[in-house]
């Protein structure tokens, strides 16, 4: 799933104009390359103009970090030692897109000469430029919202893996009047992990109760990422159960529980 960030900019506005993306990246927001030491590999990042007027869209690069709160956090590029940031390189910063046109944006990924392992990552910024809107004849400046596409770049090499995982706090958290079950997972390995989360509940005589399977996420080495398990058709009770990560290739981490949803939820 795309995922939008919006970045609102507040100029001393009375009143803001409402978001609408006119540019969309329609070729995936993670691209993934098998990578060795001295070689260059190229991408393209595929933008399309979905309006009826040129749009105007800027380049740049930064890194990425997710953490136990659930949050995904765009930090300055070369804050971490696996950043390949400084890999990536693309020629124009800033381009305009032909109304209702498609363009393909060519980058390099140059993987320097010196021993690695694992997984390297960063993130191309596409975000379309919109000008302050001054012709509205109400008092203030119209302030419109621009858009980011965040393009995570990967680059996994395949010598001397390490693929671990532990798991972290488990809690309860409630959102709008639904409850669910909350897992931190602690990538604690040299290589991006991709782990389908599966939670079986089961009551006193040994019966399942409930299978729940979560959409795979990404977990970047030295990263936490929260999942949120669902228990919408969970009766109350206490139940036993077994917690899965299936991170593929045999690579499955897993965990007993003991859990008392005896108390009303939502």
């Amino acid at each position: 799933m795309k995922r939008v960030i919006l970045l609102v900019s507040i100029l001393h506005t009375l009143f803001v104009a409402k978001v609408q993306a006119t540019i969309t990246v329609v070729n995936g927001m993670s691209h993934e390359f098998a990578v060795n030491r001295n070689q260059s590999y190229e991408g393209q990042i595929v933008i399309k103009n979905l309006s009826k007027k040129p749009s105007r869209v800027v380049f740049y690069k930064t890194d990425l970090q997710h953490n136990c709160l659930g949050e995904t956090k765009f930090i300055s590029k070369g804050s971490h030692d696996r950043s390949c940031v400084e890999w990536i390189e693309y020629s124009n910063n800033e381009m305009m897109i032909p109304a209702e046109q498609e363009v393909s944006v060519v980058y390099s990924l140059k993987v320097p000469d010196k021993e690695m392992n694992g997984s390297f990552w960063g993130v191309i910024m596409v975000e379309e430029l919109e000008s302050v809107d001054t012709s509205d004849k109400r008092k203030g400046i119209k302030v419109r919202s621009n858009v980011r596409y965040a393009i995570q770049v990967i680059g996994n090499f395949s010598n001397n893996i390490l693929k671990d995982l532990n798991y972290g706090t488990i809690g309860m958290d409630t959102i709008d009047n639904e409850e669910y079950l909350t897992i931190n997972v602690d990538n604690t390995g040299n290589t991006l992990l991709k782990p389908v989360l599966i939670l079986e509940l089961y009551n006193d005589q040994g019966e399942t109760v409930k299978r729940i399977e979560l959409t795979m996420q990404k977990v970047y080495p030295g990263n936490c990422k929260k999942f949120q398990v669902p228990l919408s058709g969970v009766p109350r009770g206490k139940f036993t159960g077994v917690l899965v990560a299936d991170c593929g290739e045999n690579n499955i981490f897993g965990l007993n529980l003991n859990l008392d949803f005896s108390e009303k939820r939502g």
